[in-house]
């Protein structure tokens, strides 16, 4: 039998596959690609979980990356995209998971849209060193992907910070929230500035394990470069603690920590019992100390204040001491046919009968409002929600008779940069954050809360209490260290808490902040430059 070329069939040998020989059988080679590209990718991510609160393994923020970067430097964009949502997903699923608390559908989904954040830099960076790789020789690749991922990871924590109403939470920079001399550079470009030098440091370490030769260069140039700006930024920490300046007046603050589990808050069997512990460890502390200032969280008062005649009465025997008093409480004003609801707070002086009273700027979505509730009413049945609060629009500042000035930020407020940096700017010399993270798991998501609040104090120089109903309760200095606190309870109805703090109001004429004067020009920057990769 012959083939049409004039050879024997039987003279052609049919060549012998081996199970052993992964090389006839591209799937399997590819599926361990993928596997081996996927792990890296979930490494980074429950590295980052590692990173922050509740085991704040700081350290690991340094290295978390280096996985993930590994896999998309060897993946097309699309395959890139793939492992950055694994990654995200492997980040954000474990580190909020406190939510589930309140609601797993809302847990759920936000955090597989936080890892879309992670999935998009990830397929840009990709394609980003793809492009760069491409150009041999050009020595300033290296140098633009050392600074290019950085700027890309900082545009979209930025964008996450904005988009879809903001979520600011767990941004790179804030696991080093306990290291002082770094953090100090926020008060130049705010978190985002320490985002930019911890995902640096991981491209560097990333470039130096071998990735800088396909650029044309030198492995040592990047660890150099990063070392350099490190360097800077701590040496600059360190004399900004040191010339931090004199402060201004101190007060007496006393914070009340009513440790109200949540499923009792607003019982009606619960009103007496809040009610006498916010006028029982008020008296008390009053007559141990007379304080400057006493404080009660997040709507503390289980009513409406303006309505009720119960909270009237507690607040008046409360300011009989002579303190002035801030107290947290729901507050409605009567409109042409509806009524509006504020989440508020109410400043009580003394000799001054009507209260000054700050309402919430930036509203929960779904916590506190359903956006496009009205149109698809399913929403607020899934929510929980069926009344909307109303966002205030006015920033207030309380004036303690010519001895200081402060704002407050209720709840979730002191996430958002921008709030905190408000306040600054008209005048306030201390922040007040009021919350109630009853709500939520007391130990990690509060503890998660209270990092985001030393930033503010860091980028603006300005002191901060916090108040919390069962969360983390403490006084943060203008340097962003911790100071006195009452750490979080569990759910169950523990006896109300005190705290005693000597709080030191920032000077009247301090010169504001770079960060408080012109705000996210750092994160703005990597916007731009992220753009118009993507252009």
């Amino acid at each position: 039998m012959y083939g049409g070329n004039g050879s024997s069939v039987e003279d052609i040998e049919t060549p012998k596959r081996s199970h052993a020989d992964t090389s006839m059988w591209p799937c399997t080679s590819i599926s361990k690609d993928v596997a081996r590209k996927s792990a890296a990718a979930a490494l980074s991510g429950l590295m980052l979980f590692a990173a922050f609160p509740p085991l704040e393994y700081s350290f690991l923020a340094w290295i978390a990356l280096i996985p993930l970067f590994w896999a998309i430097t060897e993946s097309a964009p699309g395959e890139a995209f793939a492992c950055g949502f694994i990654a995200g997903a492997s980040f954000w699923l474990p580190s909020i998971f406190w939510l589930t608390r309140v609601t797993f559908i809302g847990w759920f989904g936000i955090s597989l849209y936080c890892a879309l954040y992670t999935a998009f830099f990830s397929m840009a960076a990709a394609w980003f060193f793809m492009l760069r790789s491409r150009r041999p020789g050009d020595a300033s690749g290296g140098l633009s992907v050392l600074l290019g991922f950085p700027a890309l990871w900082v545009a979209l924590e930025y964008a996450r910070a904005h988009l879809m109403t903001g979520f600011p939470w767990n941004q790179l920079g804030i696991s080093q929230h306990g290291n002082l001399a770094l953090i100090q550079c926020a008060d130049l470009g705010g978190v985002y500035a320490v985002s930019f030098l911890v995902a640096m440091g991981n491209t560097a370490a990333l470039m130096l394990l071998g990735e800088s030769r396909r650029l044309a260069l030198r492995p040592m140039v990047p660890i150099l470069c990063f070392i350099l700006l490190l360097a800077a930024a701590l040496i600059y920490g360190r004399h900004r603690i040191a010339v931090m300046g004199p402060n201004g007046c101190s007060m007496q603050i006393v914070s009340v920590q009513p440790n109200v589990p949540q499923q009792l808050k607003w019982s009606q069997d619960w009103a007496a019992e809040i009610y006498e512990r916010l006028r029982h460890s008020s008296d008390e502390a009053c007559r141990r100390r007379k304080p400057d200032l006493l404080v009660w969280p997040e709507t503390a008062l289980p009513d409406f204040l303006q309505s009720s005649a119960q909270s009237r009465e507690v607040v008046e025997q409360v300011r009989s001491h002579g303190a002035p008093l801030l107290a947290g409480s729901m507050h409605f004003e009567e409109m042409p046919g509806k009524t509006n609801y504020y989440n508020s707070s109410f400043l009580f002086l003394p000799g001054r009968d009507a209260p000054l009273v700050y309402a919430k700027r930036h509203l929960v979505p779904f916590g506190e409002y359903v956006p496009l509730g009205n149109l698809f009413p399913f929403l607020r049945s899934i929510a929980g929600v069926y009344e909307d609060f109303v966002p205030g629009h006015e920033v207030v500042v309380f004036d303690l008779s010519g001895c200081g000035k402060f704002s407050a930020l209720i709840c979730f407020e002191d996430i958002f940069p921008y709030l905190a940096r408000d306040c600054v700017r008209a005048g306030a010399r201390l922040l007040v954050n009021q919350t109630n993270d009853a709500w939520f798991d007391p130990l990690r998501a509060s503890r998660q809360h209270m990092t985001h609040c030393v930033f503010r104090c860091v980028e603006n120089r300005v002191a901060c209490l916090r108040s919390a109903n069962t969360g983390l309760t403490c006084h943060i200095d203008r340097r962003g260290k911790v100071g006195a606190s009452i750490p979080p309870v569990q759910a169950k109805p523990e006896d109300p808490r005190v705290m005693f703090a000597e709080v030191a109001f920032a000077p009247d004429d301090m010169p504001l902040t770079f960060y408080t004067r012109r705000g996210d020009l750092i994160a703005l920057a990597c916007l731009a430059f992220s753009l118009s990769l993507f252009a």
